[in-house]
Order: structure tokens, then sequence, then C-alpha cells
């Protein structure tokens, strides 16, 4: 996965060093919430698929997601994994 992704987008926009601003607080549905409001529908499709492909990943999941986001996104300090964190996100989406 060495494109741009939609995911990306989301992972570095909404989570990453300036993520205080996107909604004040500490929490992670207030960030994909605005997300939501702000991104069109092809782009939440686009978001849907690259996290199926994540899913996809099985045992390799956490690790292909620490290789991508390690630096911008440490899913330990937002008291997630990464499979809880794409699920949430994905089940956000999918309402």
């Amino acid at each position: 996965m060495n494109k741009e992704l939609e995911l990306d987008n989301l992972i570095m926009n909404y989570f990453g060093r300036d993520c205080g601003l996107i909604d004040g607080s500490d929490e992670i549905r207030p960030k994909i919430d605005v997300y939501l409001r702000q991104s069109g529908k092809g782009m939440q499709a686009r978001l849907l698929e690259n996290i199926r492909v994540f899913l996809s990943q099985g045992s390799q999941l956490d690790h292909a997601f620490r290789t991508r986001y390690g630096e911008y996104f440490l899913t330990e300090l937002w008291g997630t994994t990464p499979e809880d964190f794409l699920r949430q996100v994905q089940n956000a989406v999918i309402r």
C-alpha cells in the first residue's frame, strides 16, 4: 500500500499533531464525527475500502498499520488497537 489512501487523510488530518484543534477532546469518536461531516460519500466509500483491505490482513494487521501510521497515530495512546480503531471507524461510516 504505497499510494495515498483516504485512511491517510483521516489519520493524519484528524488524529495528527493538531488533533486537539478538531474538536478539543482526546476522544476518538468526536474526531470521526467531524470527518464524517466534512467528507463526501465518495471519500467515505474509499475509506471503507481502505479499512477492508487492512482488516483482510489478519495477523499482519497490527504490523501493517504500525508501519504505515506509527509516526502519526499510536493506537495504544488512544486506548485502542489497530483493529478496534478500524472497526470503530467502519461502524461510524456505515451508520
